[in-house]
């Protein structure tokens, strides 16, 4: 429950009381009436901010707060109340100004900005523990059955060419899996102290070779099906912090989730003297010109993304923050549809990586 100070006005027209201030008994009963209604309803609609004055004579003061809007009501303050109006209640309802008033609005939505920031680390910090269980379980899982079949035995074993594929993908499916947890711890580190990534020493870095052994490793991970294809080699290397090779791990592990079973290709491409590109093509859900402009917020997922594949849209939002702590663009891009997968619009979907620097 929001710490409100002053009286307000919920959803169903329904006054309440503040914590300094309480709702007067008159303005309980009588704030459903249709007259009160349409004013509430205007105010709302037409988004209007500041003060007001109801139609009881009382004084309003409406404010935008992230995505709500709050509706503060049932007060005197100067200069926005009629005084003509007598109105009798036990309940005290001081005269205010609108500094006072302004004050307390502040303090409300302050409030309410620190409980919505609460609720949404909440639910990542939820998000988060769910997904690191599922991959510890994968590793777990695949641990287990490589120790059954392969080393907890009394008996001689014989490894067969069908044994040996068995251990390489079960091995495939626990480093990525350990990848992917370092990844949600480190962006948890990135976020709470950014100070220890940039304390870290840079390695020459060779981005090719970096994208190839996470091609490598994601080769029928999870039993996937879909070719990732290095179009060309490429000899340039940057200077980089051992957290970069969670970029080309995040990157491609998404293509590979989200792809309707094409390839997913990788195009390095050497530009002006200083400047490089990376281009990773894959089919993928649509996603509408609105979603490309908020697909690295945190927590966002696109309607058509939802609809293919679980996730916590925090893969690209963290490859975004990587990018920018080595000083690397990165743009995304969704063609117009041009496919269905089961009901979801399908289009070639593009992340282009910008290097400056590169020797």
């Amino acid at each position: 429950m929001h710490m409100y100070l002053l009286p307000y006005i919920n959803n169903n027209s329904l006054i309440h009381d503040g914590v300094c201030i309480k709702a007067l008994n008159y303005c309980k009963k009588r704030c459903t009436s249709q007259k009160c209604k349409k004013y509430y309803g205007a105010l709302c609609e037409k988004k209007i901010e500041g003060f007001s004055t109801c139609p009881e004579g009382l004084t309003s003061y409406s404010v935008k707060c992230g995505q709500s809007f709050v509706i503060f009501s049932g007060i005197r303050c100067k200069n926005h109340f009629n005084r003509n109006k007598k109105i009798e209640d036990e309940v005290f309802c001081p005269v205010i100004c609108e500094n006072q008033v302004i004050e307390m609005v502040e303090a409300s939505i302050s409030d309410i900005q620190r409980k919505n920031q609460f609720l949404i680390e909440k639910e990542q910090h939820e998000t988060n523990l769910h997904e690191i269980r599922k991959l510890n379980s994968q590793i777990k899982n695949h641990s287990e059955s490589l120790f059954s079949r392969f080393v907890d035995t009394t008996d001689e074993y014989t490894i067969s060419s069908d044994d040996l594929k068995t251990i390489n993908d079960k091995l495939k499916t626990i480093w990525v899996s350990s990848c992917m947890i370092e990844s949600r711890y480190s962006m948890i580190d990135y976020e709470n102290n950014r100070s220890f990534f940039l304390s870290q020493s840079k390695n020459n870095t060779s981005i090719y070779k970096k994208f190839e052994k996470c091609s490598k490793i994601l080769r029928g991970y999870n039993s996937s099906h879909v070719r990732i294809v290095l179009d060309n080699n490429f000899y340039k290397s940057i200077k980089a912090y051992s957290s970069f090779e969670l970029i080309p791990l995040l990157i491609l592990d998404n293509a590979v989730k989200y792809s309707d079973g094409s390839d997913v290709r990788v195009s390095f491409i050497e530009g002006p003297a200083g400047l490089s590109f990376v281009e990773i093509k894959s089919k993928g859900p649509y996603c509408s010109p609105l979603e490309i402009k908020r697909i690295f917020e945190k927590g966002f997922r696109g309607d058509n993304a939802k609809a293919k594949a679980d996730g916590s849209g925090i893969g690209l939002y963290f490859v975004k923050k990587l990018c920018d702590l080595h000083d690397i663009g990165i743009e995304v891009f969704s063609d117009s549809a041009t496919s269905l997968v089961g009901n979801t619009p399908y289009s070639d979907f593009t992340i282009k990586l910008s290097f400056h620097e590169v020797f």
